[in-house]
């Protein structure tokens, strides 16, 4: 290294071949700087055997920076006594797959797991949840509910068992994903707008309860179990139902509550009552190319049925 560089240079030149930061005495606003430069997100490491930065969650994600970060949660069972309050935007928090559990503790009474956002004047964006299992156990009443946020993307999860939703998104939260997931004894419930809810399955009492606007909902198997009298529902418009598959409800397949919806090639079967049922008020929406093991009762106005499978 040559001798005539400034301290900065120093730093720089360091970090960029050892992946470290050298303290050569500047000052902390110069050195954030270039720890900024050279790792812009950070990385947090949870981990119950001592060998991370932190031992819990809460934690981890309270050391994020403001410009946000990931928190790779290692191996465990790590027991939710009490809400893990996120409040932070550009953040992934990441498991280790099946090997990663987050278990609701009694203690966490009827409380929510993980909140994302808190529904105030500011909107986080840009959060990832991924390669996690999380348990409500039953205690929890949400497992991950999401207030005011815009662009979160929960893929590549195992989620089960809570008193309301096992994933829910408030009104105010826009351009959400919830990608290729395990989802068991629970619901998914959309109140907000433009989301995407796919590729997803859905095994014993699980739902899909759809509340917003322009939501498409599409690739998911809903296998609800005798034991789940609850219906699959589209409460709002503009909403794509496609390519669904929707089994053995205790009530009807599914549910139109909205105007203006496109359900387009699915499958409903196994339901003691009808597989698709339009509400009263319910209009203007297109039944097209579905399969309807167990019938249609279209109650609404200016409905389209066409090419629908009808037993």
């Amino acid at each position: 290294m040559p001798l005539n560089l400034t301290k900065t240079e120093k730093i720089g030149a360091i970090a960029g071949l050892t992946g470290t930061i050298i303290k050569v005495g500047v000052d902390r606003k110069k050195e954030l700087t270039v720890l900024e430069r050279f790792d812009p997100k950070g990385i947090i490491i949870v981990a119950l055997d001592g060998s991370g930065d932190y031992d819990t969650l809460q934690d981890g994600i309270n050391a994020l920076g403001s410009s946000g970060g990931t928190v790779q949660i290692k191996e465990g069972t790590y027991l939710i006594s009490s809400k893990l309050s996120i409040l932070k935007s550009n953040i992934i928090i990441q498991g280790m797959g099946k090997a990663t559990l987050l278990q609701a503790e009694a203690a966490l009474g009827n409380n929510t797991m993980l909140e994302f956002g808190d529904g105030g004047a500011t909107t986080y964006e840009n959060i990832e949840i991924k390669d996690l299992r999380i348990d409500g156990n039953p205690d929890a009443s949400y497992c991950i509910y999401v207030k005011k946020c815009k662009r979160v993307f929960i893929h590549d999860c195992e989620i089960s068992t809570a008193t309301n939703a096992i994933v829910f998104f408030d009104a105010n939260t826009i351009l959400s994903r919830v990608n290729q997931n395990l989802l068991d004894s629970g619901i998914i419930e959309i109140d907000g707008n433009n989301n995407i809810i796919s590729n997803n399955h859905g095994v014993t009492n699980f739902l899909i309860q759809i509340d917003g606007d322009r939501n498409v909902i599409t690739g998911n198997i809903c296998d609800h179990n005798p034991d789940n009298a609850g219906s699959d529902r589209i409460a709002g418009s503009y909403n794509i139902w496609m390519g669904n598959i929707t089994l053995n409800t205790g009530d009807d397949g599914v549910g139109i509550n909205g105007d203006n919806n496109c359900i387009v090639g699915n499958i409903s079967t196994g339901n003691p009552d009808n597989s698709l049922i339009t509400q009263i008020g319910a209009d203007e929406n297109a039944f097209v190319g579905n399969i309807l093991r167990d019938g249609i009762s279209d109650n609404g106005a200016n409905n389209i049925n066409s090419g629908n499978n009808i037993a």
